[in-house]
């Protein structure tokens, strides 16, 4: 009897994984600065913890989504306990490893910021 090949990640299921790599470090980024800044007087303080806490939380709107992608498409997510930026994920048969360059995760990380602060302007704006 033939044995049913594993069919491979698609590029929404990578992308998936990927975002439930990068976003928690994401979240932890900012919430460490909004605790900084929580410890600080300054005239803007409060606007800057405003707008930390609503980086949060479209951060985090972001990963439970992408869990739920995940859990949709019954992908299961193994993290590295030494290493934050690797996992291993399991579906349909198939066993994957993603593992993210720190250079490579800084440069992410520091590209979706951008574009969620741009979007946190754009709202402020109007």
């Amino acid at each position: 009897m033939a044995q049913l090949s594993p069919t491979l990640p698609t590029e929404d299921e990578i992308i998936a994984v990927k975002n439930a790599i990068l976003l928690p470090l994401m979240m932890e980024m900012c919430d460490r600065s909004c605790k900084e800044l929580e410890q600080g007087k300054g005239l803007f303080n409060k606007l800057h913890i405003a707008a930390a806490r609503s980086l949060i939380d479209a951060i985090h709107d972001d990963l439970v989504a992408s869990k739920k992608f995940l859990f949709s498409r019954k992908i299961k997510m193994y993290p590295d306990p030494e290493n934050k930026l690797r996992c291993e994920y399991r579906f349909r048969g198939y066993v994957g490893e993603m593992a993210l360059l720190r250079d490579v995760a800084k440069a992410e990380i520091a590209v979706r910021l951008g574009e969620y602060i741009k979007d946190i302007g754009a709202k402020l704006e109007g």
